[in-house]
């Protein structure tokens, strides 16, 4: 079962990127336009290498985070495949990181994460993370400003089976812990958004 896994998920990596649908996305540029959103807070997650990963893992660091889980299908290999195209931009450069935490918790443990990481090549840069939920939620809201969808800013949202509601944004953090770019992960051209916007941040 594993095995099967892995083996559709690698699959992944030589199809041409397709949206949630199937759908090859439209290519439209996006203004690559860096802000000031907010300051991400003290979090610290478990890494598929069997480490914690928190703010002063990252300090110093460029990142992207997107949110993902290992049994996805659609959405998430496209998500994770954007990662995989900026690694290999940035592949040699210490300076830029990548963070893919996961939504479903309960089931992407931390052996079923590092597989996942291996089938899409993550390099020492790239950390897979789980949490709990309600940190993972938090870290949505609070630091990312991406609301996950909920009545209640106190609860977690509602679940779609074991799987937290999630975005299919991607963000960009600087070294100083601020969050400075967003884009879709659904967004056709969006690997090339995150690497042009990565450029534009880098000293």
């Amino acid at each position: 079962m594993k095995r099967r896994h892995l083996l559709r998920t690698a699959t992944f990596l030589s199809l041409p990127m397709l949206g949630a649908c199937g759908r090859p996305p439209k290519v439209k540029a996006q203004p690559i336009i860096l802000g000031e959103y907010n300051e991400v807070r003290p979090f610290s997650f478990a890494s598929h290498r069997g480490t914690d990963v928190a703010k002063e893992t990252l300090a110093g660091k460029f990142w992207a985070v997107n949110f993902i889980f290992t049994s996805c299908a659609t959405e998430c290999p496209v998500l994770v495949r954007h990662f995989h195209s900026i690694q290999k931009r940035f592949r040699s450069d210490p300076r830029v990181s990548l963070v893919s935490i996961t939504v479903d918790p309960q089931t992407d443990t931390i052996p079923l994460l590092a597989n996942y990481a291996n089938a899409f090549e993550a390099g020492p840069n790239w950390h897979f993370l789980r949490g709990k939920p309600i940190e993972v939620v938090r870290f949505m809201r609070e630091s990312l400003l991406i609301d996950p969808g909920s009545k209640s800013k106190s609860s977690l949202p509602e679940r779609r089976g074991n799987t937290l509601p999630h975005s299919d944004k991607m963000a960009i953090v600087d070294g100083a812990g601020i969050v400075r770019f967003y884009t879709s992960g659904n967004r056709g051209g969006a690997a090339t958004t995150m690497i042009e916007a990565f450029e534009k941040l880098l000293p």
